[in-house]
């Protein structure tokens, strides 16, 4: 995969949908390049990942790395984190080998691969998607070329950093933008959106409130 195009996300749908939103933009250019996207070798990752392979084929490949959480855990699970990080950080150095450029959107995998890619030399890119960064991209921030946002917001939280940011919005992917055929009248369909730490309360709020929607049909 000469000349490949590194992304790196993981850990939640919120960080792994937008870096795929981009990959398949990468994938409509003429002649494009190949996708390298470094992953959490998570039971969700797998999962969204073995989609995008099928979608994707030959020009894509994903790599899973190893890795628990660090933050809150007793010493001999901080020494294990520790291991888990350096074998992912290894891996991550191999295969960023042919890349030009490394995109990272969130989470543990941004970490790892991020740490490879600024010991090959590789230039490296972040992407926020919410208006408070999270743990990841804020510790990125320092080593990243310019930081991607999909809220102003989240500028000052970046604090020294905050003036190579740049407000691009959040990549999509196509399918959610096709046009559909409007709803029938005789049924009402609401779009919740929210994700991560905020999809509990979403759930929470609207499955337990039925009188909410009787509000809406009057």
């Amino acid at each position: 995969m000469s000349n490949s195009i590194a992304l790196a996300a993981g850990g939640t749908g919120g960080h792994i949908y937008p870096a795929l939103a981009l990959a398949e933009e990468i994938q409509s250019q003429t002649d494009p390049p190949a996708v390298v996207f470094f992953a959490a070798n998570r039971p969700l990752d797998r999962q969204i990942m073995s989609g995008a392979a099928r979608q994707f084929r030959e020009n894509f490949r994903c790599v899973y790395l190893a890795g628990s959480a660090f933050g809150g855990q007793s010493g001999l699970r901080k020494l294990g984190s520790m291991m888990f990080f350096g074998v992912a950080f290894m891996s991550a150095w191999w295969n960023l080998r042919k890349c030009r450029c490394l995109v990272a959107f969130g989470g543990y995998a941004s970490v790892a691969a991020s740490a490879a890619a600024k010991v090959r030399g590789i230039p490296i890119y972040i992407h926020e998607q919410n208006a408070v960064p999270g743990r990841a991209n804020r510790l990125l921030a320092s080593l990243s070329q310019k930081i991607f946002l999909t809220f102003g917001a989240a500028r000052g939280r970046f604090g020294k950093h905050g003036g190579k940011s740049i407000v691009t919005g959040c990549p999509v992917r196509k399918k959610i933008l096709v046009d559909r055929q409007p709803a029938s009248r005789s049924r009402m369909r609401l779009l919740v959106v929210g994700g991560s730490q905020g999809a509990k309360f979403f759930l929470d709020f609207f499955l337990g409130r039925p009188e909410f929607f009787a509000w809406l049909l009057e």
